[in-house]
């Protein structure tokens, strides 16, 4: 498993944002067993709409986006803001 204090350190060396996934999981609940499918390889289906789901909720909070499309028309005003 990766050291998130090295991971942070060096993130913040190069003034960076850093995401740190094991902790979202701890305050979510999700045990990384119920996280990884059979193999501890690919993330279960669960897995992937837990790690997308923290992944954009880290992203609002660091507002590292202001706009993101919502549809795929492609249409420019069909975004959140």
């Amino acid at each position: 498993m990766l050291n998130i204090e090295a991971v942070q350190r060096v993130a913040a060396e190069l003034d960076a944002s850093c995401i740190d996934l094991p902790v979202s999981m701890l305050w979510r609940g999700i045990h990384p067993v119920n996280f990884l499918a059979e193999v501890h390889i690919h993330l279960t289906t669960e897995g992937n709409r837990d790690y997308a789901e923290m992944i954009f909720t880290a992203l609002k909070e660091m507002e590292l986006f202001s706009r993101v499309p919502v549809n795929k028309t492609g249409d420019e005003d069909d975004h959140l803001v």
